[in-house]
């Protein structure tokens, strides 16, 4: 990905991989359904959002990471996270 050797998007480049790096070690979050309804008992949203946007972030991340580097992990990683986690 040549476009993100710019050196303007170094530093944010650098930020995406480390993050892609801690994702490839870190569980999941886990989007249960005791948060979804959480919401309609209590009207509070922040966990199930939190949980659902550090999911979509990991995606992204990793999917980055399995682009840039062609790295065998990450894109097993990838395949998990959209097969089996069913981040959407």
């Amino acid at each position: 990905m040549e476009k993100l050797s710019r050196p303007e998007l170094a530093t944010l480049y650098t930020d995406l991989k480390a993050y892609a790096e801690r994702a490839l070690k870190e569980p999941m979050p886990s989007l249960s359904f005791r948060l979804y309804r959480q919401f309609s008992e209590t009207g509070e949203r922040k966990a199930y959002e939190q949980a659902y946007f550090d999911r979509r972030g990991r995606l992204a991340a990793v999917a980055m990471l399995a682009l840039d580097s062609a790295r065998p992990d990450a894109l097993q990683a990838l395949e998990e996270m959209l097969c089996v986690e069913r981040v959407w």
